[in-house]
């Protein structure tokens, strides 16, 4: 089955969790469940096969949530208010052992941004209060075979978001660190530039670490870091990537990458005509 949200939204105007059977496509688990007309941005579904979404949307207590639906119905994942995040969850990963993380734009009390795990009975502050202490949102989390847990986004290795640069944080079960960092990232992309943003995180099923940035040629590129060093992949022939706004006449690779059974890679990529009509493509390497 696939599963899909974001920004659909069915007849009464409310967003919601879409699902493709094969055959046809139906809303989950039936019409306007989350009754809200702001987004989900999270999609995970864990080793047992059951679904957590989450985004741009509250509880009755005004905090965000992880939703799970475990194929009958929807549940607040660790009880209603459990986790009570101030601000909106932008992504989730899970582990071999069934715990699941989220982060995004919510914080601490000491107003630092920070993953939370949640063990099967109890949400907590992943590596212990303010050890990550992110200076603003995390966009990204991913895992690999191992156990690590990664995460990336808007916040730098500086005091503040506007000093610094932006990282990979790992996190190895018991301390975080930083695998961008003093590495030879810096010979590969764009330097003094928005475009040193790191968009999207993904593992393979070697562990391999995969995101996007852009690349010194001031094209978009996807990075892939070996546990030693980083390389860049091969471009698609016959596209040329840039960061810039608007896309006109040009495609740009889109904010996912995803690994199969078979271990290989998709990513989502937008292609624009010269009126700025923009469709959206796979691609598999």
């Amino acid at each position: 089955n696939i599963y899909f949200s974001g920004n659909v939204f069915n007849s009464a105007g409310y967003a919601y969790v879409g699902k493709y059977d094969g055959v046809s496509n139906s809303e989950l688990p039936g019409l306007n469940y989350f009754n809200t007309v702001l987004s989900s941005v999270v999609l995970l579904i864990d080793s047992i096969n059951q679904l957590y979404v989450s985004g741009i949307f509250v509880n009755s207590a005004n905090h965000a949530y992880l939703a799970k639906w475990d194929g009958t119905s929807w549940s607040e994942l660790g009880g209603f208010n459990s986790l009570q995040a101030n601000s909106a969850i932008a992504c989730a990963t899970n582990d071999n052992h069934g715990a699941i993380y989220c982060a995004g734009w919510f914080t601490n009390d000491s107003s630092k941004y920070y993953v939370a795990k949640y063990d099967g009975m109890d949400w907590t502050e992943l590596g212990g209060m303010n050890s990550l202490h992110a200076n603003d949102g995390i966009e990204w989390l991913t895992h690999d075979p191992a156990g690590n847990i990664y995460a990336a986004g808007w916040f730098t290795n500086g005091p503040t978001n506007q000093v610094g640069n932006p990282y990979i944080a790992k996190f190895d079960g018991t301390s975080w660190s930083d695998i961008t960092t003093n590495s030879n990232l810096d010979t590969i992309v764009l330097q003094g530039s928005w475009g040193t943003w790191i968009q999207d995180l993904s593992t393979d099923r070697f562990g391999n670490i995969y995101c996007e940035m852009t690349l010194s040629s001031g094209h978009y590129g996807i990075l892939k870091f070996d546990g030693t060093s980083w390389s860049s992949l091969p471009l698609p022939p016959a596209f040329f990537y840039t960061p810039n706004w608007p896309y006109t006449a040009y495609g740009t690779f889109g904010h996912q990458l995803l690994f199969d059974h078979d271990n290989n890679l998709y990513v989502g990529y937008t292609e624009c005509d010269s009126a700025n009509n923009c469709h959206l493509f796979p691609f598999m390497y």
